[in-house]
């Protein structure tokens, strides 16, 4: 004669058959998944994407060269952004296609920022005047609302005026 399993341990009519394995670790039906190996059929075609894309980056960023085509839009897009990093990466070499306002505005938003003044390239020869009127605005405005001034946007201010 079979022994009967206690009362407890037999699933009763209405229950799910399967809520003790699933609290039991490591038992419990085995549910069915796609085909064996997909998730990693999917990372390397993800993988061979991603490769054949840089060199698919660096042609259209030689054939812009070679078209001439200014880069200007994406540094002001990048000047546009609250990004750090993409505001320092706007004022570096990028910069030079900038109209004279636009690289004003960029300076005056690396100072605000907090960024270092000697990541912007070409800061020596295109400061001006109207750069330095635009900066002694900005310091009066930090100084009335009790904050300071970065100490080489007060060292460039001075040799503006």
């Amino acid at each position: 004669m079979a022994r009967r399993r206690p009362r407890q341990d037999r699933p009763r009519p209405g229950r799910d058959r399967h809520a003790a394995a699933r609290r039991t670790p490591g038992r419990g039906p085995r549910r069915r998944r796609g085909r064996p190996g997909a998730p990693a059929a999917r990372r390397r075609a993800r993988r061979g994407r991603r490769r054949r894309a840089v060199p698919l980056r660096r042609q259209r960023r030689e054939a812009c060269r070679a078209a001439g085509l200014p880069r200007s839009d994406l540094v002001r897009d990048a000047l546009r952004s609250n990004d750090t990093r993409l505001v320092a990466a706007a004022l570096g070499p990028g910069a030079r296609d900038l109209p004279a306002a636009e690289w004003r505005q960029g300076v005056l938003k690396s100072v605000f920022m907090g960024l270092p003044l000697s990541g912007v390239d070409g800061l020596a020869e295109r400061a001006d005047t109207e750069l330095g009127r635009m900066l002694a605005a900005l310091r009066h405005e930090r100084e009335a609302a009790g904050r300071t001034m970065p100490a080489d946007a007060v060292e460039l201010l001075e040799r503006l005026h």
